[in-house]
């Protein structure tokens, strides 16, 4: 009995550590995702004032913490995790997408900024949001019940995901009527194809390179 338990809390500590792990990792890859989506409107000749990048980078932070922590316990899951990862990717998607707004406006209405508008286009988003973190959730939970640890593996089911995503994006964003000068285009295109490739990664490091390391 003290074996099995022990083992359980063993089991326990390692998931608590993996969920801290990608914590960390996910508040980095909000903060890169930042700078690349800075980089990108540079590259067209349009700058941001600080304000208005610290909002989003605000927004990115806390966008990322969400959803891949979510993902990260589905893939963590004792049985299922197929069908586990793809169910909480697809609360977290939504949920962490708005909670990511909330706190970009937030720290917009303390610098000073007007808030972003909080719409029928931002429901929809959401929606998106929710079906993109449903098959990048399964896809990950499928890779994590099958032990897989190549991470072009994680790479390329993010990158197909970030490519048809960024395209329905920025689509809807025209349908919407949504101004779309190269800054945002670049920013939109940038942001939405690199951040599910991000959070594959983000998962698969503790996940599978944990265990040849020292805790």
């Amino acid at each position: 009995m003290a074996t099995s338990e022990g083992r359980a809390g063993g089991r326990e500590i390692n998931r608590t550590r993996t969920i801290l792990r990608v914590a960390w990792l996910a508040v980095l890859l909000g903060v890169g995702i930042e700078l690349a989506v800075v980089l990108a409107r540079l590259a067209v000749g349009t700058t941001m004032p600080w304000a208005a990048f610290l909002a989003e980078l605000a927004q990115q932070v806390s966008w990322a913490f969400v959803v891949c922590i979510g993902v990260a316990i589905g893939t963590m899951a004792a049985s299922a995790r197929t069908l586990v990862s793809g169910l909480l990717g697809l609360i977290s998607g939504p949920l962490g997408w708005g909670f990511a707004k909330a706190v970009q406006r937030v720290v917009q209405t303390m610098l000073g900024i007007a808030p972003d508008q909080i719409g029928s286009f931002f429901f929809l988003l959401c929606a998106v949001k929710g079906v993109e973190y449903l098959i990048l959730g399964a896809a990950l939970g499928y890779l994590s019940e099958r032990e897989t640890h190549d991470w072009k593996a994680y790479t390329g089911i993010g990158a197909c995901l970030g490519l048809a995503t960024s395209a329905i994006v920025i689509a809807l964003n025209l349908w919407h009527g949504t101004p779309m000068n190269p800054a945002r285009l670049a920013g939109i295109g940038v942001g939405e194809f690199l951040f599910p490739i991000g959070c594959a990664l983000v998962i698969f490091a503790p996940l599978r390179i944990s265990p040849y390391i020292a805790a």
